[in-house]
């Protein structure tokens, strides 16, 4: 089971290697000017880093497998959004789209492996470093391929896509029910018991 866990973490960062290895082809391709790319670039983080946190929680109280998934569908959708772009706008929404679902997909896939595992977390944490890594390293090596054969850099985004579909099906097939973890209501019973002990100060 663990090992879905590494294939989504070696996808997340395929794709970035990818991305990032084809930002000229898709400035070229786009006709995108510099205030669309620092846009492109910036806007879709800062929408994540808001959206995270709650999308985090949800993940701890609720049924964080279904949450994996849903973001593993929007993962897809947006690969594919990004390989069918001809205009800014609508390249612009699968990135911002992008950001928010590899949250739900991959870094609550990493929180399930830890979960796993209570006993295990270095080697773990280690395999999933070597597998980022990986997918990293091999995306540009991907995209040059692809090049090379004249596919350019949206073939490049459609096989991504099929390695995520894969990596999706493979997750609804062995993810385990899962169950509400409670971490963060735990956490705010902590910080919450300070103000339930403080006396009074009516009377």
């Amino acid at each position: 089971m663990n090992s879905i866990y590494f294939l989504i973490e070696f996808i997340d960062e395929l794709v970035f290697g990818v991305g990032e290895a084809a930002w000229p082809l898709i400035r070229n391709d786009l006709g995108l000017n510099y205030v669309q790319i620092g846009l492109a670039l910036s806007l879709p983080g800062i929408l994540g880093n808001i959206l995270e946190p709650f999308i985090f929680i949800l993940g701890d109280v609720w049924k964080r497998r279904a949450i994996i998934l849903l973001g593993g569908v929007c993962f897809v959708v947006s690969l594919i959004l990004t390989g069918i772009s001809a205009a800014f706008y609508l390249f612009m929404f699968s990135l911002i789209l992008f950001n928010p679902a590899s949250g739900a997909f991959v870094s609550l896939s990493q929180a399930s492996l830890m979960d796993s595992q209570p006993a295990r977390h270095e080697q773990n944490m280690a395999r999933w470093t070597f597998a980022g890594s990986l997918g990293v390293m091999v995306g540009p090596f991907m995209l040059g391929g692809l090049a090379l054969m004249n596919w350019g850099w949206r073939p490049a985004y459609w096989l991504l896509a099929l390695f995520a579909t894969l990596a999706l099906f493979a997750a609804f097939k062995r993810l385990p029910r899962s169950h509400p973890q409670g971490h963060f209501l735990q956490v705010w019973g902590l910080l919450s018991l300070p103000l339930k002990t403080a006396p009074s100060c009516a009377g």
